[in-house]
């Protein structure tokens, strides 16, 4: 068994009702190196160099120091989402042409290893390195209807999983699968399928809340199921 690492009282934010399309997109960017495209411990140096104005979108330096996270607003729709995604993309790829690296998403990056990467202040050496990815956040009326749409979504992630394979290699060997992601993933306390017996709002805060007095989660945020 996983050993207790924080248990407590869970944090779970207050569920508000959000517009019935809106959306919210999260993504992790690998900083390369022009020449080798090895990862380049320089994330926090790209910080200052985006253009990116203020109550918009936002950038930080995450997991390690070649890692940048990045955060559209909630958004009214399709339209505005893939414009600020646009506006993202162009201000990184002004400021990496400014630092003289590269960067680049979708996947692990497949020949750093656990040994040589660069932790920021505060980051737990036994978490495993960035997988790169994408999180969407779609507003719906409520909390229980949330939870129906995930439930329902949750059948069909294997076909989300096969759509996004991407990473066969895992520290400069070749995984044998099409994408070792999904596996890296799977090492986090609180992942996979959401179980099927979640049926609202309630039954979701209960689940975390016995998580978290185990020391398995400390709020929802920390809940990473595919849907």
């Amino acid at each position: 068994a996983d050993p207790v690492t924080a248990a407590g009282p869970a944090r779970l934010p207050q569920c508000a009702d959000a517009r019935p399309g809106s959306v919210g997109i999260g993504m992790e960017w690998m900083v390369l190196d022009r020449a080798t495209y090895d990862l380049r411990d320089t994330a926090r140096d790209l910080l200052p160099l985006l253009d990116r104005p203020t109550g918009t979108w936002a950038a930080t330096a995450a997991t390690d120091a070649a890692t940048l996270e990045v955060a559209t607003a909630m958004l009214g729709g399709y339209r505005e989402a893939a414009d600020q995604a646009t506006d993202i993309w162009r201000s990184m790829r002004r400021a990496a042409d400014e630092a003289g690296v590269v960067v680049a998403g979708g996947g692990t990056h497949p020949f750093r290893t656990r040994r040589e990467r660069r932790l920021l202040d505060g980051q737990d050496p036994a978490d495993p390195p960035a997988g790169f990815g994408m999180r969407i956040q779609v507003g719906v009326p409520g909390g229980d209807e949330a939870v129906r749409i995930c439930a329902w979504l949750g059948l069909r992630a294997p076909l989300f999983i096969a759509l996004s394979a991407s990473s066969p290699y895992w520290e400069g060997v070749d995984s044998g699968y099409c994408s070792a992601r999904n596996n890296i993933v799977g090492v986090f306390q609180a992942s996979g399928v959401m179980p099927a017996s979640l049926r609202s709002r309630h039954d979701v805060a209960r689940h975390v809340a016995r998580l978290a007095q185990r020391g398995l989660a400390a709020g929802t945020g920390e809940v990473d199921w595919d849907v």
